[in-house]
Parts: C-alpha cells; sequence; structure tokens
C-alpha cells in the first residue's frame, strides 16, 4: 500500500486487514428533444419544471442510451425524491445559460434516504448546479463513469453526497459547505459524513481498478455530529459503521480484488468538525492482498477540528 501525504493536511488514517411520449413536436418549448434515436435533450422551461423534467428522464427506461437536462439559471424547487436506475443508461444535467442555478429541496422525506438516488448507470455527469436545503444527499451506486464539475452543496442535514462502488470518479472544481451528518442512516462502508463519503466495498468481480480524482475543491464548515457507539477505528471497522467520523471528506475501502488510486489535489478544508475523528478528512483503507495508493497534494487545512483525534 502507498500513501503519500502533504505535511500540512491534518486527518485520521486508518490502515486495516413507462413513459410513452411524443417528441415529434416542433414547438420550441416543447421540453424533449430527440438528438438521435437514442440520445434525449430535456430543457426545464416555462411549460416544464425541473421537478417534472427528473421525472420524466427517470421514467425512460432503456428508451434512451443518454439523456440530457438543461436547466436555466434561477430558483428550481424539488418536490420528490427521485430513483434512476441502471436501465437509463447515461444521464448528463448541466446548468444552462451562464447564471446561477440553484436547486432547492421542498418534499417530504418519508421513508427515503436519499434526494437523488443514481444505481448501476454507466454514467453519471452534473455540471454547474447549486444544491441547496435538501434533508438527505445525492447517493450514487454502482456507476460506471462519475463526474460531478463546478457544482455547489449547501445546507445538507444529513450529508450532501454518498458515492459507492463507483468506477471512475472525478469531482473537480465544486464547493460543500454548512452541511451536516447526524447520522441516522447507517449503511455499510457509506454516508454519513459531514459533506461527501466515498466508499468501496467487495466490488464486484470483473470491475477492474477504481479511481477517484478530487480536485481544486473547497470544503468549509461541514460537521459529522453523529455520537458514534464504536469509539476505536477497530470496532467501527468490524461494525462497518463510521458515524462522526470525516467532517468534510471520508474514504471508506474495504476491498482485497482490486487496487483503488485516489488523488486529493488542491482542495481547501477550512472550519470543518468531526464528533469522532477526521475534522478535515477521514481514511480507512482495509483489505488483503491490495495495494490501495492515497495521494493528498498541495492541501489547505485551516481551522478543522476532531473531538477524538485527527484535526
Amino acid at each position: 500500500m502507498q500513501l503519500r501525504l502533504q505535511p500540512q493536511l491534518l486527518c485520521v488514517l486508518v490502515t486495516l486487514p413507462f413513459l410513452c411520449l411524443n417528441v415529434s413536436s416542433s414547438d420550441g418549448n416543447h421540453p424533449l428533444k430527440r438528438e438521435a434515436s437514442d440520445h434525449l435533450t430535456l430543457t426545464v422551461n416555462s411549460m416544464t419544471s425541473l421537478q417534472q423534467a427528473v421525472d420524466i428522464a427517470s421514467s425512460l427506461g432503456n428508451t434512451a442510451a443518454y439523456t440530457k437536462i438543461q436547466i436555466p439559471p434561477g430558483n428550481h424547487l424539488l418536490t420528490a425524491p427521485t430513483l434512476f436506475r441502471g436501465e437509463i443508461n447515461e444521464i448528463e444535467m448541466t446548468g444552462a445559460g451562464g447564471g446561477e442555478v440553484r436547486l432547492l429541496c421542498n418534499y417530504s422525506v418519508g421513508s427515503n434516504n436519499y434526494t437523488w438516488y443514481f444505481a448501476g448507470l454507466q454514467s453519471v455527469t452534473l455540471t454547474g448546479i447549486g444544491f441547496e436545503d435538501c434533508a438527505r444527499p445525492l447517493r450514487l451506486d454502482t456507476v460506471a463513469e462519475v463526474t460531478i464539475q463546478d457544482c455547489s452543496f449547501r445546507m445538507f442535514t444529513e450529508a450532501a453526497l454518498d458515492i459507492f462502488n463507483c468506477h471512475h470518479v472525478l469531482f473537480n472544481h465544486s464547493l460543500l459547505q454548512d452541511n451536516s451528518g447526524t447520522g441516522i442512516v447507517n449503511a455499510s462502508y457509506r454516508g454519513n459524513t459531514g459533506g461527501v463519503s466515498f466508499g468501496y466495498n467487495t466490488l464486484p468481480v470483473n470491475f477492474g481498478s477504481p479511481s477517484l480524482l478530487v480536485t481544486d475543491c473547497v470544503f468549509r464548515n461541514n460537521s459529522a455530529r453523529a455520537t458514534s457507539a464504536f469509539r476505536t477505528s477497530s470496532q467501527a471497522f468490524f461494525a462497518q459503521i463510521f458515524t462522526g467520523r470525516g467532517g468534510s471528506l471520508a474514504l471508506f475501502v474495504n476491498e482485497s480484488r482490486y487496487d483503488l488510486d485516489v488523488t486529493i489535489r488542491n482542495c481547501t478544508f477550512t472550519e470543518n468538525t468531526a464528533r469522532s475523528f477526521g475534522g478535515a478528512v477521514y481514511l480507512l483503507l482495509g483489505g488483503f492482498g491490495t495495494s490501495h495508493r492515497v495521494v493528498v497534494e498541495r492541501a489547505r487545512v485551516i481551522s478543522n477540528v476532531a473531538q477524538l483525534g485527527g484535526g
């Protein structure tokens, strides 16, 4: 296992063994446009709210190999949690028009533990979007290619992002600020951080070696607030629950088949807190016979606090 950390970074590292649609309209305000036989573009406009566009996209099934949602500047309400399943294949959501795009959550949580859940897709891309005031995180599960770029995540109350068993992940030029995790969702090797968690747990056969690149991001005033019943890392590892760890970012790895390659570069961690360990960053690397590689370079770490250790 290879690890290289810049001396400025204070963190904790633990290493352990059917919807039918007529799209032929030529009306310029029609929300759905078929670019090719299997490429569709949905545009949020005066006729179609963001939630309606999301509902359409999540219902397309295998009728479109690639779906894009264009979101204009302004405030847009998310009024229901949404599940995107693997038969959708590829989805891209992007801010359009050059102004600020803000997505505000206004829904009853109920039994759902997500705002959006992307499960088994080939590709998910989020670009130029601001998410605010959501009670549950965006969850990405077993997605082959994840790109999150020029986005912001603010005031989530149960962590902002839960990215689990995804093959290649790029998290670039984005902001996580004023998010918290209270630990109400107990899931193995995932979630319950203050900002974003990246989890890898027993990857499928033929998955291939995963990679994660986090670059030019800012993590400010996020908090992993949950009180953990597992005070030591060994206890948490065997229970597979890591509440109260990683104020802004956490990496949880339990993988013995493939080597994981992680780079965190040019990121700023400011005034993040954790109830247990890793005020800024918490890393847990487990697996037998693997050589996981984590590089943290050119990090700026200012005024992060953890109650038990690793500010």
